[in-house]
């Protein structure tokens, strides 16, 4: 889904000993257990100068973890981790947004005084084969000097793997597929609604003159396959309206054939 929205992003590796901090889905992992992690578009950071993913000077990506686990663990001082922040504690302009909501805290901004979480960022370099970890916010709390520096154990490629479907030269990150066939997409949504609304329109009605009123009723009444009698069988005429157009139809097939050969 990410591929199709935007840019598919996995971070994948074996946890050595020393490497820094590695953290999979809100917890720590164990020495030479295997990890191949999501990274969300948001907290994706790279090179930005870099035409390629070849020519990237680093990569990396931001992730949450409590002040508790890091101390834990103990690859960072204690009292650099007091002094770690977290991205709620920095934005400002989030902070008003949500205070209109009622409250001058947000849902996150609480959860970050239950449980004290902050944001680092794990940076990846290949010519220095360099694992590196950083405050999200140097020269804040933290300071912009790292918190962890280990040698990178993994494949030439690095832990991070891309995954797109529309790539254009000149540029690392894919365009999102879903941008490419949108437009036919809303078409043949528009002309599916179009199609329910004819349906929704479509009568079938049964007309009689003031001298068939019995004999309407009759019919109206009757069982289906029953045999009924009338004496003015002239003076009633069955209508349709509205209805689902050929047109309709053969438009809705053109749109279909024409998403499949957009979208490959």
């Amino acid at each position: 889904m990410d591929a199709l929205c935007g840019c598919g992003i996995i971070k994948t590796g074996i946890a050595p000993a020393g490497m820094g901090i590695v953290e999979s889905h809100g917890g720590m992992l164990d020495i030479g257990q295997p990890y191949a992690d999501r990274v969300d578009l948001d907290d994706y950071v790279c090179d930005p100068l870099a035409r390629s993913k070849q020519e990237m000077a680093w990569e990396g990506n931001r992730f949450r973890i409590s002040k508790q686990q890091l101390l834990e663990e103990g690859l960072i001082p204690p009292d650099r981790v007091e002094q770690l922040t977290s991205r709620y504690d920095q934005a400002e302009g989030y902070k008003k947004d949500v205070a209109s909501v009622g409250d001058s805290k947000s849902i996150a901004q609480r959860a970050n005084e239950i449980n004290d979480y902050v944001d680092l960022v794990e940076v990846y370099l290949p010519r220095e084969n360099l694992i590196v970890t950083l405050p999200w916010e140097p020269g804040e709390g933290g300071g912009s000097k790292p918190l962890v520096e280990a040698e990178f154990q993994g494949p030439e490629g690095g832990p991070f793997h891309l995954l797109g479907f529309a790539f254009v030269p000149d540029n690392p990150i894919p365009i999102a597929s879903a941008s490419i066939w949108y437009d036919m997409h809303m078409m043949a949504n528009e002309i599916a609604r179009k199609i329910k609304r004819q349906a929704a329109r479509a009568k079938r009605v049964l007309a009689y003159e003031g001298r068939g009123y019995e004999d309407a009723q009759t019919i109206e009444n009757a069982e289906d396959d029953e045999t009924v009698r009338v004496d003015h069988i002239d003076a009633m005429k069955e209508f349709e309206r509205g209805g689902v157009t050929d047109d309709s139809y053969k438009f809705m097939g053109w749109c279909r054939q024409q998403f499949s050969e957009i979208a490959g």
